[in-house]
């Protein structure tokens, strides 16, 4: 249960990631699916990280048409594993 505990924080340090990554990672590392549950209950605070990632992806993309800009942000967004539920809120309010 530490073990996961740290690992998720030691990812979450690096990079955002969403729910989905990080539960596919412990599940790599052959953590029981009770412990992952608990853990990423306890440790995630995906509304404000998914939304500074997209601010964040925003101002570096700047010069992307508004058209492909949608598909684009979801896409990046997802591939860090947010839901698409999230994802697809925060982009209808970054547009």
């Amino acid at each position: 249960e530490r073990f996961a505990r740290n690992f998720v924080r030691f990812k979450k340090s690096l990079k955002p990631t969403g729910k989905y990554y990080l539960r596919s990672k412990l599940i790599e590392k052959k953590v029981p699916n009770e412990i992952i549950e608990k853990t990423l209950s306890e440790s995630l605070d995906e509304p404000s990280e998914i939304e500074e990632l997209a601010d964040s992806w925003l101002s570096h993309h700047k010069n992307i048409p508004r058209e492909k800009l949608y598909e684009k942000l979801s896409r990046h967004l997802l591939s860090r594993g947010f839901e698409w539920e999230k994802v697809r809120e925060v982009v209808a309010e970054k547009m």
